[in-house]
């Protein structure tokens, strides 16, 4: 039974296309933890990386591995900590007065950068504003500290020569961008260990996701491993799952994968002119602006000319027991707003036939949702109709004089009279 979980940040929580952790992620480290189930960061990125994650998810982790191992931490204790050696740090000063390369030199609590560069101006604008803050130092205010990892913005021919310089380091290579230099034997798997103990777990009680090459030895520690759909092909072959990108929803389907998390309602992201944004927005979840997710309302009518009430459900926590004048409902992924008018509609009252007219748009921003409003002309037998459970309850036919009539008063629900106004005013002219 998995009962901690470890994740990678950046390119498997954080998205490196979008820069931020995807609503159906969020709602998975939140589900996880509603089960007690902790959630570990493990990262290269400093102890800073606790508040990034926190503003991201509005959730406190159960531990953090950061800096590669360096320096394990929880929101109470710092568990595990070793710095570079310092000989090592005083020879790597001695190769930058001599060799034009840009380092990141990251404490506990600081990151200071020797200089500039267009390789660390590179990395740092492809973490765009999740990249992490810095200040600029000559190395004569630096070699002094106390340091637990070095980003040195080197090409990979040039990691053979760090390697023999620092004999009391480890060099991990980050994609192009950098290599990663820290004390010898250390790592995440390290981290791993850390808190395994710490939390009195077993290896096999344990799962994580990664998507690099510093989550190799990583995954050699945990009972269970998910790579993220870009990782290499080694870390592929060591998984035990193979998900999806992050903005794909990967951490959602690992997840489910693995039968730890409930299955929530995603929609499609949109932007307001309903192009895809590319990822899933979650049912309960704050939407961020600029995003939008389809929502359908369907008044129905009989080929006779009654209109359709039904009855909110009592075990609805909004407006329980009120009398509505439409089926309605989000459209799910991939489905249009007609397909999502027709299976609302299905689903609320059993109706499966009609002719479905398109009435109106409406967007609305606060809300993170645009409107399609449709009208259903239906020859369904009257007294033929289902309810759905935990939906509608009751159900009644009114006609014409009597629909209006309704939802002049204040029986109707406020805002569907709001919505529906111009095709109310458009039948009352008929």
């Amino acid at each position: 039974m998995i009962k901690i979980v470890f994740f990678d940040v950046d390119g498997t929580l954080l998205s490196e296309k979008s820069l931020r952790i995807p609503p159906s992620a969020v709602y998975s480290l939140g589900e996880l933890q509603k089960k007690g189930i902790k959630i570990i960061a493990a990262t290269g990125r400093g102890p800073y990386v606790s508040h990034l994650l926190e503003k991201e998810t509005g959730l406190i982790f159960d531990g953090y591995i950061s800096l590669n191992g360096q320096y394990c931490f929880t929101a109470k204790e710092i568990l595990y900590k070793e710095a570079i050696d310092k000989t090592d740090i005083f020879k790597l000063g001695e190769f930058l007065e001599n060799n034009s390369v840009s380092c990141d030199f990251l404490g506990e609590d600081f990151i200071l950068r020797n200089k500039e560069s267009k390789e660390a101006n590179l990395s740092d604008s492809h973490l765009g504003e999740m990249a992490s803050p810095f200040i600029y130092s000559p190395l004569s205010q630096i070699l002094d500290r106390t340091i637990y990892q070095i980003k040195a913005y080197i090409p990979q021919k040039r990691d053979r020569e760090l390697e023999e310089l620092l004999p009391a380091s480890s060099l991990l290579r980050w994609k192009e961008l950098y290599t990663a230099i820290f004390a010898k034997n250390g790592g995440k798997h390290q981290g791993v260990k850390i808190f395994l103990n710490h939390f009195g777990l077993e290896k096999n009680e344990s799962l994580g996701f990664g998507n690099g090459s510093n989550d190799l030895l990583f995954f050699n520690e945990i009972g269970s491993s998910i790579a993220m759909a870009d990782s290499p092909r080694l870390l592929k072959e060591k998984a035990s799952y193979i998900s999806s990108a992050p903005d794909e929803d990967g951490i959602y389907e690992g997840l489910l994968k693995f039968e730890l998390i409930p299955q929530a309602e995603l929609w499609d992201a949109l932007y307001e002119d309903e192009t895809p944004a590319g990822f899933y927005l979650v049912r309960n979840l704050a939407i961020a602006k600029g995003y939008y997710h389809l929502v359908v309302e369907v008044i129905i009518s009989h080929q006779d000319g009654d209109y359709l009430l039904v009855r909110r459900s009592k075990e609805k926590n909004k407006l329980p027991g009120r009398w509505e004048s439409s089926a309605s409902g989000s459209a799910l992924p991939g489905e249009s707003s007609l397909e999502a008018a027709k299976r609302e509609v299905k689903e609320e009252t059993g109706i499966d036939r009609g002719d479905f007219t398109f009435l109106s748009r409406r967007v609305y921003p606060e809300l993170g949702a645009i409107f399609h409003d449709y009208h259903c002309l239906t020859d369904f037998d009257k007294n033929a109709l289902v309810m759905q459970k935990g939906e509608t309850d009751q159900y009644r036919w009114l006609s014409k004089k009597d629909f209006l009539s309704f939802m002049d008063s204040d029986k109707s629900i406020p805002w569907q009279k709001d919505h529906l106004n111009p095709y109310l005013l458009k039948i009352k002219k008929e």
